[in-house]
């Protein structure tokens, strides 16, 4: 089975509705801008985690009322998570390192995992730049 990250720039005012009131997913999607990500949503499923290790955490309190509602993991980036930005430049990363988390995470080998890891890297922190008052980045993992 394979993962995919859905990553989007959505309204706060529709995902708190959505949150409150249910609906249809859609509609909270519906004037978003979607960010591309081209690797596996299990590169998300473990970067979050490593992230976290490395004392930047990216948790906000609707992401587990989001991924029981979704059925999927979900991660929300808010302005809360900006002062991370400095610590989120990619070359702040070793490569190594990444691949050997993922690998030691996912109990697999995995060549070359690292770009994407860093690919996520970066797509955080594009997303941490484009996030305001009105807008939060909206990471659904689907298919774990």
């Amino acid at each position: 089975m394979s993962a995919i990250a859905l990553v989007n720039l959505v309204s706060v005012e529709k995902l708190d509705r959505y949150l409150k009131t249910g609906g249809d997913w859609k509609a909270v999607l519906a004037d978003s801008e979607e960010l591309s990500y081209r690797w596996s949503g299990y590169v998300f499923a473990t970067l979050v985690p490593y992230l976290d290790a490395q004392g930047i955490a990216l948790s906000d309190p609707r992401e587990e009322p989001l991924s029981a509602e979704r059925e999927m993991s979900c991660f929300v980036l808010t302005t809360a998570h900006r002062h991370y930005l400095d610590r989120l430049a990619p070359e702040r990363f070793d490569g190594r390192a990444l691949r050997a988390y993922f690998e030691e995470f996912n109990e697999t080998t995995a060549e070359g995992i690292e770009r994407a890891m860093l690919a996520g890297i970066e797509l955080i922190r594009d997303a941490l730049t484009r996030v305001n008052d009105d807008t939060v980045c909206v990471i659904a993992i689907d298919g774990i």
